[in-house]
């Protein structure tokens, strides 16, 4: 999730040698690939150059894994999210904000808040959603005038019955916000929230 940095080799040393996990640019993953639980080390390169280096820790399970901006080092950092799956026909969305220069946005599915306000590399819960097409939308809490442009705007996404997805917002330093999903795996969430408990209060128009 760092702009910049170009095509990028991740390499991970979970202490029986080091691999390269996938070659990446902005906004894309890899694939799943399997290491021991605990302590590893990873490098992100360009080229033949280092970038950023670093250890973190993961226990049993599958993690989505994001490199994001350190905006008080000017460094990077990575963070491991444990992720879930879909049990039977449910369909299952987080989202996590990786867009440092919006601060902490509101974000929402169609006409649903799925956070009120969303901290910087933050994720919120598994929220349990109709298969089928939906908007994804990131814009100021509780926007004060009608009309208000929203940060991040995408209708027409469709989310497929039995799927869990994690839904990353990105971009910063002149790139454009944009949100990537990701399809999860892991254990499955049998009691995810409902998104009808997200519904905020009835507003007026003027404190809209």
């Amino acid at each position: 999730a760092v702009p910049g940095v170009g095509t990028a080799t991740v390499d991970v040393n979970d202490g029986s040698g080091n691999r390269t996990v996938g070659s990446i640019a902005f906004g894309q993953s890899t694939k799943y690939a399997s290491i021991r639980s605990g302590m590893f080390r990873w490098v992100l390169k360009g080229g033949s150059k280092v970038l950023a280096h670093g250890t973190s820790s993961v226990g049993d399970g599958a993690y989505d894994i994001l490199i994001v901006s350190e905006p008080a080092t000017m460094g990077v950092k990575m963070i491991a999210y444990r992720s879930a799956s879909a049990s039977g026909t449910a369909t299952l969305l987080r989202m996590i904000h990786a867009a440092p220069e919006l601060g902490a946005p509101m974000f929402m599915i169609d006409d649903d808040d799925l956070a009120e306000r969303l901290a910087y590399t933050e994720s919120t819960r598994y929220y349990s959603i109709p298969a089928g097409l939906h908007g994804l939308s990131a814009m100021k809490p509780r926007r004060t005038t009608v009309g208000a442009p929203a940060f991040y705007d995408e209708k027409g996404l469709r989310f497929k019955r039995g799927v869990a997805y994690t839904a990353i917002a990105i971009g910063s330093r002149g790139q454009r916000v944009r949100v990537v999903r990701l399809v999860d795996r892991g254990g499955p969430l049998t009691r995810p929230a409902k998104l009808a408990s997200m519904a905020p209060a009835p507003r007026s128009r003027s404190s809209w």
